[in-house]
C-alpha cells in the first residue's frame, strides 16, 4: 500500500534543489528535467567554449572579434540562466502535481482496502447470523 507524500516537502526540496528535489516526488520528472537541463548546459557551454577558444587562438584576433566571443559567452550564460529559472519553475509545478497524483492514488488504495475489510466484516456477520 502506498503511503502519502507531503506536498510541502516536495515544494521545499524543489525550491532549494531545483530538479534534484523531484527525486522525492517523481523519478521520471527528475530524469526528464535533469537530463534536459544538463544537456542544454553542456550544449551551450561546449559550443560557446569552442567559439571562444577559436577566437582567442587566432593570431590575428582583433579586439572586436574577442569582444564578440566574450559577448557570445555572456549570451550563453544568460540563456542558460533563463532555462535554469524555467526548469526551476517547471520542477516546482511538476513536483506538486506528481505528489498530489501519488496521494490521490494512495487514498484510492486505502479506500479500496477499507471497503474490502468492510465487506469481509459484513460477510462474517451474515454467516454468524445464519448459523444461529
Amino acid at each position: 500500500m502506498k503511503t502519502p507524500k507531503s506536498v510541502g516537502v516536495s515544494v521545499v526540496l524543489t525550491f532549494f534543489f531545483n530538479f534534484f528535489g523531484l527525486i522525492y516526488s517523481s523519478w521520471i520528472g527528475f530524469l526528464v528535467v535533469g537530463s534536459l537541463s544538463i544537456s542544454l548546459f553542456l550544449l551551450l557551454f561546449g559550443h560557446l567554449g569552442e567559439a571562444f577558444d577559436s577566437q582567442m587562438a587566432s593570431a590575428t584576433s582583433s579586439a572586436e572579434e574577442v569582444g564578440t566571443a566574450i559577448g557570445a559567452g555572456v549570451a550563453g550564460i544568460f540563456a542558460w540562466s533563463v532555462w535554469w529559472f524555467v526548469s526551476w519553475i517547471l520542477s516546482l509545478i511538476f513536483g506538486v502535481v506528481t505528489t498530489q497524483r501519488h496521494n490521490r492514488k494512495a487514498l484510492e488504495e486505502q479506500n479500496l482496502a477499507a471497503e474490502a475489510r468492510h465487506q469481509e466484516t459484513l460477510a462474517a456477520l451474515n454467516r454468524r447470523g445464519e448459523k444461529t
